[in-house]
């Protein structure tokens, strides 16, 4: 246990969000190259470089990238985040930033949220190749934790666990999150909060009893087909 402390395990899901909010970050300042968004100026191409991104996406992908949500941060979460990947050739073209680059961000992204286990040597190698082009091209606009998580010390996360990376994210409590708001919604008394705990917990235990779940019919699920690259990482 103490041999994995160091090396805490990667969310796949935050690791689409972070890998997109720093690539539209350094597409707002691609015009002055600039970490910081220092003077007025700097400021306003900023500005006007984010509001012309959201429409452009919105327009040509129907994507609502990077706009304040009431009750949430802002738009950027996973689906947006995957969609932003699956496409690097329209991202590149409007955000101005390297095709090969965010090629590489949805290869890494796709290998580590695959499910299957993840060759360590091949991913380390291509993760620091990817870093060294990100560092050409951007040095002046600092990685993000995450970012360099991916990069760097993803290989000792894949050697120090027993189960492949995408096992370790909490793609399972966010989906359980989505059904226990619709359990309280339908399923619970609202005469008193003592009531529509209760209730939210007995319906919570039923539908996660192992044979109720064996029986019930799982609802669709769009699946993704891997490309050669993200293969190549694959044991």
């Amino acid at each position: 246990m103490e041999a994995m402390l160091p090396f805490p395990g990667i969310s796949s899901l935050h690791a689409h969000i972070w890998s997109l909010e720093c690539l539209l970050n350094i597409a707002y300042r691609l015009y002055f190259k600039q970490w910081y968004k220092q003077g007025q100026v700097n400021k306003n191409i900023c500005d006007t470089r984010r509001k012309s991104l959201i429409s452009q996406f919105r327009q040509e992908t129907e994507l609502l990238i990077d706009i304040p949500k009431p009750g949430f941060r802002n738009t950027n979460h996973g689906n947006t985040a995957r969609r932003f990947f699956q496409g690097p050739e329209i991202s590149a073209r409007i955000t101005g930033i390297d095709q090969m680059l965010i090629y590489r961000f949805s290869i890494l992204l796709k290998a580590s949220s695959s499910g299957y286990d993840v060759d360590p040597q091949l991913y380390d190698l291509y993760a620091f190749d990817t870093a060294k082009i990100y560092v050409t091209l951007h040095e002046w606009y600092l990685m993000s934790p995450t970012l360099h998580k991916i990069l760097f010390p993803g290989k000792h996360v894949i050697n120090n666990f027993q189960l492949s990376i995408s096992q370790l994210s909490e793609d399972v409590q966010e989906s359980r999150h989505k059904e226990l708001r619709v359990f309280r919604e339908h399923n619970t008394r609202k005469i008193s909060r003592q009531s529509t705990n209760s209730d939210l917990i007995r319906v919570l235990l039923t539908s996660s009893d192992p044979y109720i779940f064996g029986i019930r019919l799982l609802p669709p699920k769009k699946s993704y087909v891997l490309n050669k690259d993200a293969i190549s990482f694959l044991k």
